[in-house]
């Protein structure tokens, strides 16, 4: 080993290695301040992405409200149909035997007049 500032040929100084050790330093610096970056992009745009699906959720939401509103105004419609279909039923009936007494009535008194 040589003394001062002389170096002998593929032998490391102090100073060499701590120029390398700060390189190093530097470049790693450099290199998390771009990673630092890209995940502040990164967060930017999965937040806008939560916005859009939060949207898009309640958007659905509503939507699956209203079919279910619908839905159960549909169910009421129906019964209530069902209802009129056989309180109908039951008027008719009622008016067939009717009808046929009077066919019957009619038939007899024609009979008779005749």
């Amino acid at each position: 080993m040589t003394q001062g500032n002389e170096k002998n040929a593929g032998e490391v100084t102090l100073d060499d290695l701590a120029q390398m050790v700060a390189g190093g330093f530097s470049e790693m610096h450099e290199e998390m301040h771009g990673l630092e970056e890209r995940l502040d992009g990164l967060g930017g745009r999965m937040g806008r992405l939560e916005a859009k699906m939060d949207q898009k959720f309640s958007e659905v939401d509503d939507r699956l409200l209203n079919l279910e509103r619908t839905t159960s105004e549909t169910k009421v419609a129906v019964l209530d149909m069902k209802e009129d279909l056989a309180a109908t039923h039951i008027a008719n009936e009622n008016n067939s035997h009717q009808l046929i007494g009077h066919e019957h009535r009619i038939a007899t008194l024609e009979a008779s007049v005749a």
